[in-house]
């Protein structure tokens, strides 16, 4: 085959462009000639038979899995808020890895309750990322175009920077892109192998004047790439050459009309896009304008499929390891809490020492904090499992009154082998008796107490020293 072509195989369309049960779409996606499938959650758990039947179908179907869609205003949130978005990830992540997936889509929140910190954004996606690791999933974070804070690719490219990790990449769609007029030379920024999916959908106009409108169209109104007239018009800002090599996995939307995903007598149909897959052969590269006459088609340069656009699975072998930073019960107190014994610092003193001394030592943070004794138990799982992967650099734990009480935590520190510094602010032994003994210590690799507050950068020292 020649290095310039490629096969309609390399493209996948989305369940949501097609109208039906389940089993009704798949047949449909197949008959047309995809090799993929785009998944929507919708289908999965509104399986009539549940969620063993999905999966079942979607293996008989003999279609690769592209992804899996969509969790949405999962970043930026606190509290209860981001512990029921955690769960709802954690839900999917598994439907995804049962699916056979290895991506999972997140789009950029709309909602009024979270955070513009890009910092914090980044953090999210960090976690979310982590907790994909064990089961082999990437991250495919886009920007929708009406993103509270995230609304653009070359934003969402910021936060996947800063979260800097190797499954947490991009997931560009052209309907966006269009949208928001972000010049198409801004794709230059980006590191090609973190672009993990590619979806491309055209509209019926040129110009969108408002987020309600662009919620519409994006929800009504697309068509497939080149039948609509967004990547028509002339002047597109910044739009690039045809070039070869745009990486990631292909996936076809347009949501006009749904197409019927007819299963009588036992066949389905689903139209390949005229202009988008010419021949099983080309592609028509994003920002391209449509050219009518045979001539003109053939001078234009057809985009590698086969060999450039797949989803990268070579990780960095050494990426930088986390320091998992725990706290428990009453330590958001610091700072009001017995100053005597606990000084003046609070915990988000605490936290900027903890950042400073993992820049130090080459170590990223998760800091954490939480009053329940089974969200402490379950971070200690997912650090478990982190450390595992290779991940991880290992725990600093103040458990607080815990420490003297919960054999919970103990077991699960044993259970896990996660390599973890157990930590205590006062000089437990120099108070009451009962502080005397800890269940975590027979569990722990090290102790540290009595230093205050800077015994955590110090603890973060003999961590990084553990890791090497």
């Amino acid at each position: 085959m020649n290095p310039l072509q490629g096969n309609i195989d390399d493209f996948g369309m989305d369940t949501i462009s097609l109208a039906g049960p389940l089993e009704a779409k798949l047949q449909a996606v197949r008959a047309a000639g995809f090799g993929q499938i785009m998944l929507s959650a919708r289908d999965v758990v509104g399986h009539p038979d549940g969620l063993d039947a999905a999966v079942q179908a979607v293996r008989a179907s003999g279609l690769r899995v592209t992804g899996f869609q969509v969790l949405r205003d999962f970043e930026g949130l606190s509290g209860h808020l981001h512990d029921y978005k955690v769960d709802i990830a954690k839900s999917m992540l598994e439907m995804c890895a049962a699916l056979g997936s290895k991506i999972l889509l997140v789009c950029s929140s709309t909602s009024v309750h979270a955070t513009q910190d890009l910092d914090a954004i980044a953090k999210d996606l960090r976690k979310l990322a982590m907790l994909a690791i064990p089961l082999g999933i990437q991250v495919a974070y886009e920007g929708l175009s009406w993103g509270r804070t995230i609304n653009e690719f070359t934003t969402a490219w910021e936060v996947v920077s800063r979260a800097d990790v190797p499954n947490l990449g991009l997931g560009l769609d052209s309907f966006h892109l269009f949208a928001t007029q972000t010049p198409l030379d801004d794709l230059e920024l980006l590191d090609p192998e973190k672009i993990f999916l590619v979806q491309l959908a055209d509209f019926m106009w040129q110009e969108i004047r408002s987020v309600e409108e662009r919620i519409t169209t994006a929800r009504h109104f697309r068509v497939f790439p080149r039948r609509g007239r967004a990547q028509r018009g002339a002047g597109r800002p910044g739009a690039p050459p045809a070039r070869a090599g745009l990486p990631g996995r292909l996936q076809l939307r347009g949501l006009q009309r749904r197409l019927p995903a007819d299963s009588a007598a036992g066949g389905g149909a689903a139209r390949a896009p005229l202009g988008a897959v010419a021949g099983r052969g080309r592609a028509a590269p994003l920002g391209a304008a449509a050219e009518p006459d045979a001539a003109a088609r053939a001078r234009q340069r057809p985009v590698a499929i086969a060999y450039h656009w797949h989803c990268r699975t070579d990780f960095p072998r050494h990426p930088m390891k986390t320091a998992l930073v725990l706290n428990g019960p009453n330590l958001n107190l610091l700072g009001t809490r017995e100053p005597a014994v606990y000084g003046s610092a609070t915990l988000a003193d605490v936290e900027q020492l903890c950042e400073k001394a993992c820049a130090a030592h080459g170590l990223k943070l998760d800091f954490r904090q939480s009053n329940h004794e089974g969200v402490l138990v379950d971070w200690i799982h997912e650090a478990g499992r982190l450390h595992a992967a290779g991940l991880l650099a290992g725990v600093i734990f103040n458990a607080g009154a815990y420490t003297h009480t919960s054999i919970a935590l103990h077991d699960a520190i044993k259970g896990t082998g996660v390599t973890l510094i157990e930590l205590h602010i006062s000089n437990v032994h120099a108070r009451e008796a009962f502080r005397h003994h800890s269940y975590l210590s027979p569990a722990a690799k090290a102790v540290m107490c009595g230093f205050g507050v800077q015994g955590y950068p110090l603890a973060i020292a003999g961590l990084a020293a553990m890791a090497v």
